[in-house]
């Protein structure tokens, strides 16, 4: 009998003891009742209750697949919903609908949130992008019958922020954005006073303390981060209440398998997005079945609260509270070969009870991407797990609490099993006989990488190797399964990291998260205050360099100066994201070579400091041990890795600095009678930016004697300027960048600027044949150089002009008058004598200086433009054209990541990237052009409207002239990224070539082969990067710049040069065997010397030493480079680099 009421607001003839309250809603009370109808009273439903009533309300029904019509109904008719709450829950509604979802949750669990004393904080497992949406559809839904589950604030990793559209979706709703990163969560002011707004407003908090989305549904460990954050800044208790989210399939299945495979992960986008929209609506998205809800009890989080315990017992509920259906006994039954009913029958005998699955019955077996994620789902539950061998177990659950908590006894793989009495612990014997399969292949491919020279085995190697080998033997090795068998083998061998020069651990207690502090070096605010002082073990200049940290919780690079300007001041996200996706390899920011003092050298040979004192005024010689390290290395990768990881060669004994060709031809004199006659050798030394070891002593074995390194930056001044005959004269150990701005004060320019401009010397130009950037324009060096001056133990030579160096200030631009000097002394490499001074043609200082960009559909589009252009008079070409390949596009838009608001970022890149598209470019496949226009007015106008004809012929897209600007300036910085990769283990180097346009194309591409097939022989982890710009044009063909890296993580330093050596030594014989050149501008030195036999005939090579007795017949200048090095020379680089293609590195 139901008592009669009334409203205050509406007067009934009769009266009634029971009184609603004043803000009775009667509109709201009537969609209740309305939708009510609408759940219960169906068509066709007989009178009276029906017959599933109870299961009715014991799974309650969230979203299920309906009409559109329905779908609104309900979404518009939700009581206390905003109108724009209830647009995007018919939207999530119409979304399930396409997947054909059914939400359900277990309303007993429920009982959990009925009663709070505390703000609620949800615990979800963390499985899918759709966990975010069930949980708010249901709290949506349960709000007005239980309004401690009101729309919860989701605290959204801060990936999602950057996305347009979707970022600002979750905005309104109400998430707010955490960076997590090196095991915690920075407590910045906007976190703190967006948690205390959300327990203000008194709406849930939903925390994922998962971190990130579980590979294959195992339980990830759970983080306390943002469990302390929020107990440091809540100052209140907090009711923690776990969430387990069962799923049936998911939408992420295959892209989850495909990167437990190996493959890279594929980055959250709104373009992503809006694909699979268009799927949903033409119907093409796959049944997801059904995801269950089911809550734990309150866990009670104050200030007092042991954290590693609370999360132990929240982790153990969202493993119990897991639910199965038919389809993840089928998922078992499948891989095990046995019966579906057999598996369901024996977890509902352990007390797990199997639910009927809402998807449709399949016609054929699982896919692999969707069977094992089931497989490992039903794993993780214990009365499964804890018969299964001990180490999988905890792989399968990753928590704390397994560590206090052991496993039961595994049961033995050998077990026989009996249908007929067929329960859990047969069904766990079937699975570990998989599973100690994969173990066993696992311990094998570990001991062959080890054989190989690897002194640490990480889990990412060992997956690679694992999967490599499958696919070589032709056989199918399942990505989850093999990363299981990596983590557990890898986490059995780990070692020390002091034996890789990294840092030791002396401790086997977990490290705490560092505290919140300052992230790396403060940049440079003005020019004026940058130091001029370099760098010992790294490229360039002190105060300058890449450096990782953890900026907001995210992993970042930045460089820490503002000497060039287009980098400083932002973290570069998408920098270390490319680092880590193309080289398919895990980094850890805080895992680099630590930063070693440099061990004792030998002392100087008894009496040649007295010796060179007596030879050099007073403070030109240095005895101690930078200036001799700094002489006796280079800049390539072999000299920088040995200084990194301290395995020091054979250094200089002192170092020099002449100031004049007068005291350069005493050191050469007091070399030849040094020791009664013994001597000492000399090798020259300029701005030290070397790649091929040109200025490192040879062996003790080969060359005994003394070794003093010339250093010649003390002759760095201009001699002359005719700026009416377009000649100056200058000293030898000027750098390019000071020899640019010195001359520009005369109002000329020599035109050579090389990427190595701000260090490298004009002596070192000469000496190794070099090239500039602006070659088009201005030439190579040996356009350059009309006399040059060169010193001997013999005595100076020179040619066409008097001895003295400054008579008549000019110079002939030709003469038939024999042999040229310039052209022995080019590319002599400091063999022949000591370069002290040249004359130069210079050029007057251009009126205009002018950047332009072209982006081309891909590399080949673009590579056929540039032939067009190579094509063109020399007078209508650019000054410079460089063209870069996509993975070069893709580094040098990460290292001008902007700094503006993650949001817009991401909307001006999605428009940057739509009209790409509309004019035929993806940004991920396209090649982009650099392009510097140079001289008169009248010159640049007309080669820019020659250049746009070609541009519009080969479909390219003009970019801008800041990218143009910004590429070209790129190239000063690009240097430093080597040395960075090197803190975490990666090497890498440069090769350059020039070929004809008739092999061109087939260069590159037998590069690429050659360096994949060393990686794979040597068994290197991850991939290699590889990347190539074509930098200059002639008529004959065009030169490429070419780049690669490897990462060596695992292998001793010694053995990581090794492997490195062999990989580029194939790289430069696939160049030559292409039709390549062996160096265009870097030189011979000692590194290629062995390959050059191939290029000339060896009565040339037998000329050229004998020209160097009658200059030198002691070998006082000793360097030993080129056609001089000696065969002992040769046997040692072959030695690394001729080593057969065997797996290990000997």
């Amino acid at each position: 009998q139901y008592h009669p009421f009334t409203s205050p607001a509406y007067a009934w003839h009769f009266t009634s003891a029971l009184r609603v309250p004043s803000d009775f809603n009667f509109m709201e009370y009537v969609l209740i009742i309305v939708r009510a109808i609408h759940a219960f009273a169906r068509p066709g439903t007989p009178r009276g209750p029906p017959k599933g009533y109870a299961e009715e309300f014991r799974n309650v029904k969230i979203v299920s697949p309906d009409t559109a019509l329905t779908d609104a109904f309900l979404a518009f008719t939700q009581p206390k919903s905003s109108f724009f709450h209830s647009v995007v829950a018919f939207v999530v509604r119409l979304a399930f609908g396409w997947m054909k979802l059914t939400v359900t949750v277990d309303v007993a669990s429920l009982d959990s949130v009925m009663q709070l004393q505390a703000p609620l904080v949800l615990c979800p497992t963390h499985r899918s992008l759709l966990d975010f949406v069930i949980i708010g559809a249901t709290c949506l839904q349960f709000q007005p019958i239980l309004p401690t589950l009101r729309m919860p604030q989701v605290a959204a990793d801060a990936e999602f922020s950057g996305l347009p559209f979707l970022g600002w979706a979750l905005a309104w709703l109400g998430a707010f954005f955490v960076r997590r990163g090196g095991g915690a969560v920075q407590p910045e002011p906007a976190l703190r006073a967006q948690v205390g707004k959300v327990f203000h407003r008194g709406r849930p908090l939903e925390v994922f303390l998962e971190g990130m989305r579980s590979r294959g549904r195992r339980q990830l460990r759970l983080r306390t981060g943002l469990l302390k954050t929020l107990r440091d800044i809540s100052q209140r208790t907090v009711a923690l209440v776990p969430l387990a989210l069962s799923y049936e399939l998911l939408p992420e299945d295959e892209a989850f398998y495909r990167e437990l495979s190996g493959l890279p992960r594929e980055k959250l986008s709104t373009r992503d997005l809006l694909t699979w929209a268009l799927r949903g609506l033409r119907g093409e998205l796959p049944p997801l079945g059904e995801a269950r809800l089911r809550l734990g009890r309150q866990h009670t989080l104050d200030s007092s609260s042991d954290l590693d315990q609370l999360v132990a017992g929240v982790q153990r509920e969202l493993v119990e509270l897991t639910s199965l259906t038919t389809i993840h006994a089928r998922a078992l039954a499948e891989l095990l070969e046995l019966p579906p009913t057999a598996v369901a029958s024996a977890f509902e005998k352990s007390g797990v009870p199997i639910r009927e699955s809402k998807l449709p019955t399949p016609k054929s077996q699982l896919l692999q991407a969707s069977l094992w994620p089931l497989v490992l789902q039903a794993a993780t539950l214990h009365p499964l797990r804890s018969k299964l061998p001990r180490q999988w177990a905890r792989w399968l659950v990753e928590g704390v609490f397994d560590a206090k908590e052991e496993p039961e006894e595994a049961v033995s793989s050998q077990k026989v099993l009996d249908k007929d009495a067929f329960d859990v612990s047969a069904l766990a014997a079937a699975l570990t006989l998989h599973l100690e399969a994969a173990e066993a292949i696992a311990v094998k491919a570990s001991e062959a990488l080890r054989e190989g020279g690897m002194v640490e085995v990480t889990e990412e190697h060992l997956v690679q190797e694992l999967l490599a080998n499958a696919a070589m033997n032709g056989q199918h090795l399942p990505g989850p399964l093999a990363r299981g068998a990596a983590s557990i083998v890898a986490s059995k061998t780990k070692v020390s990291s002091a034996s890789l020069g990294g840092k030791s651990s002396s401790s086997s207690k977990p490290r705490q998260p560092a505290a919140v502090g300052v992230l790396w070096p403060s940049a440079s605010t003005d020019k004026a205050q940058l130091s001029s002082e370099e760098a010992l073990d790294r490229w360039g200049y002190k105060d300058t360099r890449f450096v990782a940290q953890y900026f907001d919780g995210k992993p970042a690079a930045q460089i820490t100066s503002k000497r060039y300007p287009g980098l400083a001041g932002q973290p570069m996200y998408k920098l270390w994201e490319l680092f880590t996706r193309e080289l398919s390899v895990p980094m850890n920011v805080r895992d680099v070579l630590p930063e070693r003092p440099m061990p004792q050298l030998p002392k100087p040979e008894e009496g040649l400091e007295e010796v060179l004192t007596a030879a050099l005024p007073t403070g030109r010689s240095c005895f101690d041990a930078e200036s001799r390290l700094r002489a006796g290395t280079g800049h390539g990768l072999a000299d920088i890795w040995r200084l990194r990881t301290r395995q020091l060669p054979r250094i200089p004994d002192a170092v020099v600095r002449p100031e004049s060709e007068e005291e350069v031809q005493a050191v050469l004199s007091a070399a030849t009678a040094f020791a009664d006659g013994k001597g000492f050798a000399v090798v020259p030394v300029g701005g030290r930016t070397n790649v091929t070891s040109a200025t490192a002593c040879p062996p003790k074995e080969v060359d005994p004697r003394p070794f003093v390194a010339l250093d010649m930056r003390g002759l760095s001044k201009i001699v002359w300027v005719n700026a009416e005959d377009g000649v100056a004269m200058i000293e030898a150990g000027i750098t390019g960048m000071a020899l640019k701005e010195s001359l520009s004060k005369f109002g000329v320019t020599m035109g050579m600027e090389p990427d190595s401009m701000e260090f490298s010397t004009l002596g070192g130009w000469i000496s190794t044949r070099a090239s500039g950037m602006k070659r088009a324009r201005y030439g190579n060096i040996e356009d350059m150089i009309l006399e040059v001056r060169l010193v001997t133990p013999a005595g100076a030579l020179w040619q066409r002009h008097s001895e003295s160096s400054t008579a008549g200030q000019t110079a002939i631009g030709r003469a038939s008058t024999g042999m040229s000097l310039p052209g022995l002394v080019l590319g002599s490499e400091g063999c022949l004598g000591v370069v002290t001074s040249a004359v130069v043609r210079v050029r007057p200082l251009p009126q205009v200086i002018e950047y332009q960009s072209v982006v081309f559909a891909d590399w080949a589009r673009g590579a056929m433009w540039m032939r067009e252009v190579a094509r063109l008079p020399a007078a209508l070409r650019p000054a410079s054209c460089r063209l870069m390949d996509p993975k070069q596009l893709a580094l040098a838009r990460a290292l001008r990541e902007e700094s503006s608001s993650s949001t817009s970022k991401g909307l001006r890149s999605l428009l940057q990237d739509a009209f790409l598209r509309w004019r035929g470019v993806s940004i991920d496949s396209a090649a982009a052009a650099t392009l510097v226009f140079e001289g008169t007015k009248p010159e640049v106008a007309l080669q820019q409207r020659t250049l746009a004809g070609l541009v519009a012929k080969a479909g390219g897209v003009w970019g801008g002239a800041s990218s143009g600007e910004a590429g070209y300036a790129l190239t000063f910085a690009i240097a430093y990224l080597r040395d960075f990769g090197m803190d975490y283990r990666i090497l890498s180097e440069s090769l350059e070539t020039m070929a004809p346009w008739s092999v061109i194309g087939a260069v590159w591409p037998a590069v690429q082969s050659a360096v994949e097939a060393e990686h794979r022989a040597l068994r290197l982890p991850g991939r290699p990067f590889m990347s190539c710009r074509m930098t200059q044009l002639y008529d004959e063909g065009g030169v490429l710049y070419m780049y690669f890296a490897v990462c060596t993580a695992g292998l001793a330093p010694e053995r990581a040069l090794e492997a490195f050596s062999r990989i580029e030594h194939a790289a430069r014989a696939a160049v030559m065997a292409s039709g390549g050149c062996l160096s265009h501008h870097h030189g011979v030195g000692k590194l290629r010397a062995s390959l050059l036999p191939q290029t000339q005939s060896p009565v040339l090579t037998k000329a050229l030493q004998e020209l160097k007795t009658t200059f030198d017949p002691a070998n006082v200048l000793g360097a030993r480079n080129g056609v001089w090095a000696v065969p002992q020379d040769e046997a040692t680089h072959e030695q690394v680099e001729k080593e057969p293609n065997d797996a290990a590195v000997h």
